[in-house]
């Protein structure tokens, strides 16, 4: 018995309950960050398993030249984590594209 709550435990931290949520839950398409209009794009790609990958890519409307960081969050987190990133880098004027892991969040495929 005490073994079945150590392999419990030990799944709980090397891989956490999925986050879920919706698209809505990440807030507006367009939003103010120091004054500036940012939109945020929501697009989906394909990983080499065939599991779609949720992205969202966070510019300032109207600019097609930013430099770009990817974030990537960690293993109990998902795409909206990028939040705190996104205001920090945009009035530096860097574009954030964040993404769901496999397995994460509305992201298809599992930790295998």
């Amino acid at each position: 018995m005490a073994v079945l709550g150590l392999e419990l435990l030990a799944e709980m931290v090397a891989r956490p309950p999925r986050t879920t949520y919706k698209t809505a839950d990440l807030g507006a398409p367009t939003f103010l960050v120091d004054e500036q209009v940012v939109c945020r794009h929501d697009f989906t790609v394909m990983n080499r398993q065939g599991h779609s990958l949720v992205c969202s890519h966070y510019v300032p409307m109207g600019c097609k030249h930013y430099p770009v960081v990817v974030y990537a969050h960690g293993n109990c987190g998902s795409r909206g984590d990028a939040d705190v990133h996104v205001n920090l880098l945009l009035p530096c004027k860097i574009s954030v594209v964040s993404f769901d892991f496999s397995g994460a969040g509305p992201s298809g495929g599992g930790l295998w």
